[in-house]
């Protein structure tokens, strides 16, 4: 404990020195980096928690940011070597954690000896307590290990945190519940620590974490580097690390600190239009950090777009078809497809279909409505908005004129969207100018990175097979397209490989499915999708599959019914045939931005139950939580990004489209099963191709008045970066 001691005690002494001989306006003004947040930065520590080195701070990581994060300084090995003194070792820790809502922090973490050798899955959560006033303290639990089977690391801990100037100081107590020897007992004698952050660029660490003592310097890079979206850190640790030896050894941690509500008004540290959506009428709950009221800016909608000249009120149709082809022309110019217009007395009706704001159809309603607001004569007194797929109508909204200008302008927050059901065109009766830039036979390729994985098995610390699948699909005839997926295998590990273990769920390059389908609209905002097709799940599970889904959503988009059914036909002699049946019910609270769901029936591999799950929407990812209870229990968290750009090239300007695809999902669960840890695959499986229609179709489940009402800020930023800014740049 000598070295120890020594260690931990010149690394205070060298955090002193500095910051005594350091001038202390100086440095906290170049400190102050951070905007609203704490003047410190929060990153991931080796356990997984916002924190120090071990230990945690009472401050959360930012809400809406993820952080990957790999160390070499592990307790994992010591219950198979059974020599450990309690002190750590070397080995490898991958930890994945989020913040889907203010002050919690939601993560998985792996930790084992070496690459080959098992390893510990282990699912942690902290809360940060937003209800204390920012100018006290910060004060925060956790509980790390939740849940699984052999919860070696399984304990509980409280902390608190002050931030004075340029240090953050930190003490907290827990509890180990986990009776496993050969583990060190941290937070049970009682942890404490402080950090030092002179520039945004360095940050000094040391820490006592009830056991062992450490100390650390940790380099950032600043964030201005990648847009102030990301930002990427590591560590140098030194500490009581070598299991009885007595010597110091050094370890290192890398970390990237990314912003999930990007492509947005948010950064790093920042406060964003999301959580000042959330925080209002809230505010007493939210008090930890300044997060800022949203004011919306003038972009100039009638004074930074070529708007048409105001036509007086008039009965007369040639003054009338004027009007609504400019705004047409104005509309197919931009991209969009299948557009129309038109109008009867004073109402103005708008129809497009959208190809290239295909991460959120939010981006193509702001862009279309801001055109629409800056090309419609004044004698207009309410605009109908409709948005359409293949022709089949899936969204329809309703403003005035008048509304919706002050809206665009800046001087509104509200266009007051009044929602309707959505019509076929045919079915209304007004004078229609349009039919520019038909879907029919247009194919559109997008690719997406496919990972199968077992992570935390007794086989191997990490076992990928790494794919990219390419997608196209080419609209028909209304509501009916076909559509085609492709593998190309790019690596795997050795577990992968012919004769592995898991050699039978790898994705080998060739056909993945091929698919004909037909959605239709019926009364009652019911939509039906069904098709015919192909598919190759994994090795010795290929069928012919006939699939059905319905759905229902409520007008104000909080209810949703929806019904899933396939068929799945074996193509190998000795294969089994497949059926799947599920019904699921979802509610989305828009106060907060989540949905909750709930789905039973009989899934992919037989296995019958049901699954239940959260979902938080940050921007265009999600993160979610999730549990099933079919023939095994299944508790896990998962989340989605969005790839590629937020505008992609238009189909209709090119004659085919490629791009990347709107998102990429992963998740990590942990299974039980009779006590045992088995690993089980695919089980609460709905497949991707029955659940088609919700992502194609309904935007991801977000195509309501509901989530319309939560994305206004974003409507008029998709206006103001694809039409205003490159109307300047084209002028330029």
């Amino acid at each position: 404990m000598k070295h120890s001691l020594s260690s931990l005690g010149f690394a205070c002494a060298f955090i002193l020195s500095y910051s005594l001989q350091a001038d202390p306006g100086a440095k906290y003004t170049s400190l102050w980096h951070t905007g609203p947040n704490t003047i410190l930065d929060t990153n991931v520590n080796v356990q997984g928690f916002g924190g120090l080195i071990n230990i945690p701070s009472a401050h959360s990581i930012g809400y809406g940011e993820l952080h990957w994060t790999y160390s070499t300084l592990t307790d994992n090995g010591a219950y198979r070597s059974g020599e450990s003194d309690g002190l750590y070792q070397k080995g490898h820790n991958l930890a994945f954690t989020a913040s889907p809502f203010p002050g919690l922090e939601a993560s998985i973490r792996n930790s084992g000896g070496t690459w080959d050798e098992g390893s510990d899955l282990q699912a942690n959560i902290k809360y940060q307590a937003t209800f204390i006033p920012k100018d006290w303290f910060a004060l925060a639990a956790g509980y790390q290990d939740i849940g699984g089977i052999t919860n070696h690391l399984d304990s509980y801990f409280v902390a608190a945190s002050k931030d004075v100037g340029p240090f953050r100081f930190t003490v907290g107590t827990g509890k180990r519940q986990s009776t496993r020897s050969g583990y060190a007992r941290r937070y049970e004698g009682g942890f404490y620590g402080v950090q030092y952050q002179p520039f945004e660029w360095l940050e000094f660490q040391a820490e006592n974490d009830g056991v062992n003592q450490a100390a650390a310097i940790q380099f950032k890079t600043p964030k201005s580097w990648l847009w102030d979206q990301a930002q990427i850190y590591g560590s140098i640790i030194t500490g009581d690390y070598d299991a009885g030896t007595g010597n110091d050894k050094v370890f290192f941690q890398v970390g990237l600190r990314a912003n999930l509500i990007q492509g947005l008004d948010a950064q790093l540290d920042k406060p964003s239009t999301d959580m000042q959506q959330m925080r209002s009428g809230l505010e007493p709950f939210f008090v930890d950090k300044d997060y800022g009221d949203y004011v919306p800016g003038d972009y100039g909608v009638s004074g930074n777009t070529p708007t048409i000249v105001d036509f007086a009120h008039s009965q007369h149709f040639d003054k009338n078809v004027v009007a609504i082809t400019r705004l047409k022309n104005a509309l197919a110019d931009h991209g969009f497809e299948d557009v129309w217009v038109g109008a009867r007395d004073t109402r103005l009706y708008v129809r497009i279909e959208n190809a290239i704001y295909n991460r959120n159809q939010f981006d193509a309603i702001g862009v279309a409505l801001g055109i629409t607001a800056s090309y419609t004569p004044s004698y207009i007194t309410d605009v109908d908005f409709t948005l359409s797929r293949y022709e089949v109508p899936t969204f329809r909204v309703a403003s005035t004129r008048e509304k919706l200008v002050e809206f665009y302008a800046g001087r509104s927050l509200y266009p007051e969207f009044v929602a309707l059901t959505p019509r076929d065109r045919k079915d209304v009766l007004v004078d229609w100018v349009g039919g520019d830039h038909s879907p029919w036979f247009t194919p559109r390729i997008k690719f997406t990175p496919v990972l199968p994985n077992f992570i935390g098995t007794e086989l191997g610390q990490a076992d990928i097979n790494l794919s990219v699948r390419a997608n196209m699909h080419m609209p028909l005839w209304k509501g009916g397209e076909i559509y085609v997926e492709y593998d190309v295998n790019l690596a795997e590990s050795e577990d992968f490989e012919l004769g592995g273990p898991f050699w039978k769920y790898r994705q080998p390059t060739g056909l993945k499915n091929v698919f004909l389908r037909q959605t239709m609209q019926l009364p009652y905002n019911i939509y039906v999708s069904g098709g015919v097709g192909v598919s190759k799940q994994q090795w010795r599970e290929e069928h012919n599959i006939a699939t059905f889904q319905a759905g229902w959503q409520s007008m104000d988009g909080r209810h949703r019914l929806s019904y899933h059914y396939g068929y799945l036909q074996s193509r190998i002699s000795e294969g089994q045939d497949r059926y799947i049946y599920t019904g699921e019910y979802r509610y989305y609270l828009p106060k907060f931005d989540v949905s909750m769901y709930v789905e039973g029936g009989q899934f992919w591999r037989g296995d019958r139950g049901y699954k239940v799950g959260f979902s938080k929407a940050l921007g265009d990812a999600t993160m979610s939580v999730f549990f099933s209870e079919t023939d095994v229990s299944i508790k896990g968290v998962g989340f989605s990004i969005p790839l590629g750009s937020r505008k992609n090239m238009a189909p209709s300007q090119h004659g085919y489209q490629v791009r990347m695809a709107e998102r990429w999902h992963y998740a990590l669960a942990t299974s039980s099963y009779k006590g045992t840890n088995r690993i089980f695959v695919n089980m609460a499986l709905r497949p991707g191709y029955l659940a088609q229609m919700q992502g194609r179709y309904f935007n991801f489940d977000r195509l309501s008045i509901a989530h319309l009402n939560k994305a206004l800020p974003r409507l008029r930023l998709a206006y103001k970066e694809f039409v205003i800014d490159q109307f300047k740049v084209n002028l330029d």
